[in-house]
């Protein structure tokens, strides 16, 4: 998915000047695998590049060291999250995955068993008639 992205989407982000960045799409699939694995640290991140074999091949052996992913996911990402959302949804169209006929949101709340909340006062929930 990240591969088909158009680099014009992730290049407009760039301002350019200074050293040469990590391709945009390499540190987007180091922290995408990085979110599937449940880290989300960026120093256990760079961590991860280093002594993971999955992210070393994703990361095509290069080694981002923590204040570049963390650069890359809170300033450039923030900006072209929205532009990157749209060419996936548009791809899972085109590819017949979905289709924007329907699109619901779904507001399911659960509460946690560690909330220091977890009792309801009886007033709260009484109805009176």
């Amino acid at each position: 998915m990240v591969e088909s992205i158009p680099d014009e989407v992730l290049y407009t982000h760039y301002v350019g000047g200074g050293r040469a960045p990590y391709h945009p799409k390499m540190l987007l699939k180091v922290i995408l695998y990085a979110y599937t694995q449940k880290v989300y640290s960026s120093r256990k991140m760079a961590q991860m590049v280093k002594e993971n074999l999955p992210m070393m091949w994703l990361a095509g052996l290069q080694t981002p060291d923590h204040r570049t992913i963390n650069d890359f996911r809170s300033v450039r990402m923030s900006n072209m999250m929205d532009s990157v959302f749209e060419q996936f949804v548009l791809q899972l169209v085109e590819q017949g995955f979905i289709d924007l006929d329907h699109i619901f949101v779904d507001g399911t709340k659960i509460e946690a068993n560690a909330n220091k909340y977890t009792f309801v006062w009886r007033k709260s929930v009484r109805e009176d008639i």
